[in-house]
């Protein structure tokens, strides 16, 4: 992660040298933090989805309450994608002059577009465990691994844009 950072914003090798134990951990914290977010959000969606559905609590919980506990578990969602790539773009990068805007910005952005590929990765496992459950065994994996070089082509194209908006802005 941190070589493809350091291509990304155009630094020689050799002049930029970052601490070893950031080289080698970061690809590890990287994914234990997606691997997190996704089991943690699924995990509060699937208590707010069985608070609903017991009826003792339904009858008592209006349908708002209900959509609010969901959208809460979706914001939870966000704010954890938004987190990491904050991270990422801003701590991460390899870059001299870190404004917190551009961070900012392309993290809100790419976390929308990690919030809206997390909710058709869930609709893909979901439509294949329907179609046959065999192909949930092969297709997840395939999917899984799809997952993964889509996320991180998405959080270099994010690197490249905060490059562009530094080298536009100086």
């Amino acid at each position: 992660m941190h070589r493809a950072l350091v291509v990304i914003f155009e630094i020689p090798l050799s002049e930029h040298t970052k601490n070893l134990k950031v080289q080698f951990l970061s690809i590890p914290i990287f994914m234990l933090g997606l691997f997190a977010i996704y089991f943690g959000s699924n995990i509060v969606s699937f208590v707010f989805a069985l608070i609903t559905k017991v009826p003792m609590f339904n009858a008592l919980i209006s349908t708002f309450l209900s959509v609010l506990f969901l959208s809460i578990a979706n914001i939870i969602n966000f704010m954890s994608f938004f987190f990491l790539m904050y991270l990422i773009y801003h701590v991460m990068a390899p870059r001299d002059n870190k404004k917190h805007c551009n961070s900012i910005s392309i993290a809100i952005f790419v976390s929308i577009i990690f919030t809206v590929l997390r909710k058709l990765f869930h609709k893909l496992i979901i439509l294949l465990a329907s179609t046959n459950p065999l192909f949930v065994a092969f297709g997840g994996s395939i999917a899984f691994l799809a997952w993964l070089f889509i996320s991180f082509n998405i959080i270099l194209v994010g690197a490249r844009t905060i490059y562009y908006l530094e080298q536009h802005q100086s």
